[in-house]
């Protein structure tokens, strides 16, 4: 039996990678967690031994990362009996194919490595190319599990997102596992080109450290332009949202506003969907957020449903203190099965009726600032948010509704998210939640205000507003540049050895 374990390695790496992102105070394993799998990977020598280690590592690593998806039971529109079987299949499948998304990305790899220290560099470089095919492959993507996450809660270790973005931080990850593996599997054959390599390592990962620290204490606070938000939480968790009268909800929220504003409030936000009504007919709910933003001298930004040329939007919406009402922002990755129904149209399930995705990400110009407002799950997607920095935003201003996640590390795992948006945009972000985690960000990624969980309160805070772009924000994520040099090496590799005549 211990003969064989050696070939579950990059499964018992997954398992741990997850450990590391859901177990409270367990994230500092993710820079071990990896080595196991990575003695595997440096061992294949053919495709096919390459395809099993990365789905092995696949299934170990997002089956338990996913285990909240059970949460979205409720959200289903079938029968009991086939929601279960649904879920059941997804947490099947899924894995399955977020592991042939990562193989097509590193499949190269046993092309181009060279049995040297560097293998583990080159394989990193791949497995991020890997993470950002996660994000852009229709139908499919889900860029959720991100190794670079994880870090999100050593501050000084992610500022260098700033620069390069979070995938900067899966390469220094994959790269520590992937030095500290080759050292292992050649422990007894240790040579001065190694041990360079080693320091070299070691170098880079203290000037990345370094140059977080260095950002942090530079940090000139007072250079910015301040504004008070309040960030309201209205505790209407799992089915209670949606049997609770919407007349009710948005009183509670417009009573627990009026409870924390002052004098100097200029900004109010409401979560996603905290209205349930429709921005487009539904006069005596929005009658009351307009008296709400004129009472309070406030803007007041609020997830709500809209319709438009016959489609329904999951939207965003601002109230001026004049009366005014911006144009809506309609929210552009849908969660699947929650929003929409993949593959199969909204009429086949009887009662059904899912949202349209929006296409344009763009902010919202207010008197209290250019917002720009990401909605729920878009803030696991890195290219958002840069995408309505670049086109004006001062502030990032994320609503979402967690309750379905319940009382989980999801909650903490979406939330690092938003931590990673803050520092790679160089924006504050506000963070208005349903039921938890509503809280404040820094441009450092600090944590400056948090509400206390699953409690309907309203969270009175300071935040900046920001212009110019971080080296991020123009350039994006060019770690994927030398990935294609080494895909364009191995696949030209290949095409010289087919023109080998035997």
């Amino acid at each position: 039996m211990k003969a064989h374990l050696h070939r579950y390695f990059s499964l018992f790496s997954g398992i741990a990678l997850a450990a590391s992102f859901t177990f409270s105070g367990w994230n500092l394993l993710c820079f071990a967690a990896l080595i196991p799998m990575m003695t595997r990977i440096f061992a294949c020598q053919t495709a096919r031994e390459l395809r099993r280690e990365t789905l092995l590592f696949s299934y170990g690593y997002y089956m338990p990362l996913l285990s909240w998806i059970y949460g979205i039971y409720d959200m289903l529109p079938f029968s009991d009996g086939i929601n279960a079987f649904l879920l059941v299949l997804l947490t099947a499948i899924l894995p399955a194919l977020f592991g042939l998304i990562m193989f097509a990305a590193t499949a190269v790899f046993v092309r181009v490595k060279q049995s040297d220290l560097w293998d583990s560099s080159r394989y990193a470089l791949l497995f991020c190319f890997g993470e950002f095919l996660m994000e852009i492959v229709p139908g499919f993507s889900f860029p959720w599990g991100r190794v670079g996450t994880i870090t999100a809660v050593f501050t000084p270790f992610i500022q260098s997102a700033s620069l390069f973005g979070g995938l900067f931080l899966s390469f220094l990850v994959l790269l520590v596992n992937g030095g500290a593996a080759y050292l292992i599997v050649n422990r007894k054959h240790i040579n001065r080109e190694m041990i360079s390599g080693s320091v070299l390592i070691i170098c880079v990962i203290s000037l990345n450290i370094s140059y977080g620290y260095l950002r942090i204490n530079r940090y000139d606070y007072s250079a910015e332009k301040k504004t008070e938000v309040i960030l309201v939480q209205g505790n209407f968790s799992g089915r209670r949202k949606w049997v609770s009268s919407p007349d009710s909800m948005t009183e509670k929220y417009i009573s627990l506003s009026e409870l924390a504003k002052t004098d100097n409030t200029q900004l109010i936000v409401f979560p996603e969907t905290a209205i349930a009504g429709f921005l487009d007919n539904d006069e005596y709910l929005t009658v009351g957020l307009r008296k709400l933003a004129r009472n309070s001298g406030s803007v007041l930004v609020t997830g709500i449903n809209c319709r438009m040329c016959g489609e329904r939007y999951n939207s965003a919406a601002a109230f001026e203190p004049d009366g005014t009402v911006s144009e809506p922002y309609f929210k552009q990755r849908l969660v699947p099965f929650g929003e929409y129904l993949p593959l199969v149209p909204d009429s086949a399930v009887d009662g059904y009726s899912g949202y349209s995705a929006g296409m344009v990400s763009f902010p919202i110009d207010t008197s209290a600032g250019c917002v720009g407002t990401v909605i729920c799950y878009e803030s696991v997607y890195p290219g958002i948010s840069r995408k309505t920095v670049r086109n004006g935003a001062e502030l990032l201003a994320v609503i979402t509704n967690d309750s379905w996640f319940d009382n989980t590390r999801a909650l903490e795992q979406h939330l690092a998210h938003s931590v990673l948006r803050a520092v790679e945009n160089n924006r504050w972000v506000v963070r208005a939640a349903n039921t938890a985690v509503t809280a404040v960000i820094s441009p450092t990624g600090k944590i400056t205000a948090e509400a206390p969980p699953y409690v309907p309160c309203a969270l009175r805070s300071q935040a900046g507003l920001k212009s110019g772009l971080s080296v991020y924000g123009i350039f994006g994520d060019i770690i994927i540049i030398p990935a294609l040099w080494l895909i364009a090496c191995g696949l030209g590799e290949k095409r010289r050895s087919e023109n080998v005549v035997p």
